[in-house]
């Protein structure tokens, strides 16, 4: 699976959580998690890149015991946990704030904040706090979803839509369904995150390689020069990226580690 030589030049993997390395259930196998910790004993650094909200990414990498630089919000907060440093914290206005409040007051939709030391549920006005890195809306009206980002473009222009439901991506509607949309400042992505990992470790893209199922994985590809989908991926993602491993379901991503740790790194 893996191209020789120059699978040499890997010193970081960016790794998504949600399908990529847990499943529906939101489980990690134990398989795995040996792997990732097996990686970093042979020094590669294991940065998790995802669309969590800090606090979640802070406890997923603590219970998996790989203490290192994660990337959360969608690229808006970095953080060295071994270090106790943060990196980068990309900060939403506060007049955009309000504006994403009101549409979500009027439209029925419920709005959550997310800053480094608390996940707000917002009921009213007040509620709005200084230093939010990124929000998340929900709701369960498909269509008011599937226009959001349109009316973002116009209405505030300062931040956009980072991160969404697979199913409003791939336009699959299930009645009853919650879908979500994560807003953040309008140049976040998990991509602009990598770039300032890579700075911030004094690596290149040819050091680096990452796998992600979503679109907003899709920037992660333009940045690490070995980008893999999984199976359960999106087609767009599929496309842009290196090679396609096998779902999450019949443990794609530990068998491609697996694969990786027996035939490169147990030979040199």
């Amino acid at each position: 699976m893996f191209l020789g030589d120059i699978m040499n030049n890997i010193k970081a993997i960016f790794l998504d959580i949600d399908g990529t390395m847990t499943n529906h259930l939101e489980i990690i196998s134990s398989s795995l998690i040996n792997i990732l910790n097996e990686l970093k004993r042979n020094n590669i650094r294991v940065i998790i890149t995802t669309g969590r909200n800090f606090i979640y990414t802070k406890n997923f990498v603590e219970k998996i015991g790989i203490k290192d630089i994660i990337i959360s919000n969608n690229g808006a907060t970095i953080y060295d946990l071994e270090h106790s440093k943060l990196i980068l914290n990309k900060y939403l206005e506060d007049q955009d704030l309000i504006k994403i409040y009101d549409y979500c007051s009027k439209h029925d939709c419920k709005l959550t904040l997310h800053t480094l030391e608390n996940n707000i549920e917002v009921l009213n006005k007040d509620d709005i706090v200084k230093n939010v890195t990124s929000v998340t809306i929900t709701s369960n009206n498909y269509e008011r979803m599937q226009i959001m980002e349109s009316l973002f473009l116009d209405k505030i222009p300062n931040v956009k839509i980072v991160n969404s439901s697979k199913a409003l991506v791939e336009k699959h509607f299930k009645k009853g369904d919650i879908y979500f949309h994560d807003v953040a400042a309008f140049n976040v992505s998990k991509g602009n995150g990598i770039l300032e990992v890579q700075d911030y470790l004094n690596i290149e893209s040819i050091n680096s390689l990452c796998v992600g199922d979503s679109d907003n994985d899709i920037s992660m590809t333009y940045v690490c020069d070995y980008s893999y989908a999984m199976g359960n991926a999106t087609n767009s993602l599929k496309e842009l990226s290196s090679g396609v491993l096998k779902s999450i379901e019949d443990d794609g991503l530990y068998l491609f580690l697996k694969d990786y740790i027996d035939n490169y790194i147990s030979l040199n």
